[in-house]
């Protein structure tokens, strides 16, 4: 049988890999709950277990892969606790509830609580725990008006991140707006909300700027002046002081949070962002820029599925997951140093990147997947001020 084509097409050639460089290592692991964050030795998992109840539970890793479970004791550890938002930190867990917030460690211990001043039925609920920097960590919380004449307020707790110890307080009027979203770079926090973006310095004590927009999706990334989103039909967009600036032509969408960065070299700021130009068509692109309006397309490098968590980089290197494939890539060009299809189940996905230890810990419901590859001796530290949130470890 004869198979039509198209006209023939001469496919440009893939940027060589880095010389020397191997294979990583990989090791799967499977439990039942939401993975948290991880110590060389334990893992942090938050399981439902009623509409209002949730265990924390600490489980076993080897000390080093490609060993995995097999000689680690059966010690699983648990605390029950009430159910409700959580956010990891420096191996810790920091879960909030309306008036509470506990930090709990990999051995499952309540390291340190605060709880909201005043009675428990005053109106003030927490937000979360929306930034950590310089040892501390800043607690976002509303105060519902009790009258339609009263004006809604929002706070920030400013704790010491290893004591609690409170350090700081301050008040905004009006609020975070109605479902938040935060984001944060050092002492900034950014709230996305249903009716524009709000920036806040929590040093300064004050709003520094706010924008007006439509709806925001889930994917943001933090800069320290600016603030990258998807628009609630995908489109990516950054909103600063001077207002918003759309990334990308409407045919394209954007499928995890992009990651920005800074280029010591060229003193020029950048974004990585995955994209999707339509049906199985997915890319990475890397922008470059010295102003937000005044950017360029360094390198884009096409892939077979999505990418569904926010790249990471690392001394001249970016690491991303698309589909069930984990790639290293060089920063500067966008050539592939390697990549790795990880075994996954039907029901399994990957939605969550990190560094840390010199191990990627790559994560999805009931998964962590922990890659290690050769260290090279002499790095070259190429892009500083890597992106980092909540749920960095």
């Amino acid at each position: 049988m004869t198979v039509p084509v198209g006209p023939a097409q001469t496919p440009k050639p893939p940027e060589p890999a880095e010389p020397g460089i191997t294979e990583p290592v990989v090791t799967v692991h499977r439990f039942d709950g939401k993975y948290l964050c991880c110590d060389r030795e334990r893992a942090l998992v938050y399981v439902q277990v009623g509409q209002d109840k949730a265990e924390i539970q600490s489980r076993p890793l080897a000390s080093t892969i490609p060993a995995a479970d097999t000689n680690a004791k059966n010690d699983a550890k648990r605390i029950e606790v009430p159910a409700g938002e959580t956010v990891a930190h420096n191996g810790k867990v920091f879960l909030c509830t309306a008036r509470e917030l506990l930090v709990i460690d990999t051995e499952c211990r309540i390291d340190w609580r605060f709880v909201l001043p005043g009675k428990a039925d005053n109106g003030e609920q927490l937000l979360g725990a929306v930034g950590f920097h310089d040892g501390k960590v800043y607690l976002a919380s509303r105060n519902e008006p009790r009258s339609d004449s009263s004006e809604k307020t929002g706070h920030v707790y400013t704790l010491d991140v290893t004591t609690g110890r409170q350090t700081g307080f301050a008040s905004l009027r009006g609020g975070f707006g109605d479902q938040p979203k935060f984001s944060s770079k050092a002492d900034i926090i950014f709230a996305a909300n249903t009716t524009g973006v709000i920036r806040y310095n929590v040093t300064e004590q004050r709003q520094t700027w706010a924008t007006k927009t439509v709806s925001v999706g889930p994917h943001q990334a933090a800069g320290y002046d600016f603030l990258f989103t998807t628009m609630a039909n995908g489109f990516g967009a950054v909103y600063e002081a001077g207002g918003d600036v759309f990334l990308a032509p409407s045919t394209v969408t954007v499928t995890a949070p992009a990651t920005p960065f800074f280029i010591d070299a060229t003193q020029e700021h950048g974004l990585l962002v995955p994209t999707s130009g339509g049906l199985n068509s997915y890319s990475l692109v890397l922008l470059k820029h010295r102003n937000l309006t005044n950017r360029s397309q360094v390198w884009q490098l096409p892939v077979k599925d999505a990418i569904t968590a926010a790249p990471v980089i690392h001394g001249g290197n970016v690491y991303f997951v698309s589909g069930k494939v984990v790639y290293r890539v060089s920063a500067a060009t966008g050539a592939v140093c390697w990549k790795q299809t990880v075994s996954l189940n039907a029901n399994e996905s990957l939605t969550g990147l990190a560094l840390v230890d010199g191990e990627l810990r790559v994560s999805g419901s009931g998964v962590l997947v922990r890659v290690a590859e050769r260290v090279d001796p002499h790095p070259r530290q190429i892009f500083f001020g890597g992106f980092g949130t909540w749920g960095s470890r």
